[in-house]
């Protein structure tokens, strides 16, 4: 995500459908309540994860 990648490139480089990536996008973003990708990533810059 935080290399700008969309689901399709991130599924080809894990092996996984793009469906299954959108799947656990969108749980990431359920579960640290945030609403877009863009802030998913600037959530991780803020807390070192990148």
């Amino acid at each position: 995500m935080s290399d700008g990648l969309s689901n399709v490139a991130i599924a080809e480089r894990l092996g996984n459908s793009h469906r299954t990536v959108g799947y656990h996008a969108t749980s990431i973003l359920a579960k640290l309540d945030l609403t877009s990708r863009t802030s998913a990533v600037a959530f991780a810059i803020r807390h070192g994860l990148t």
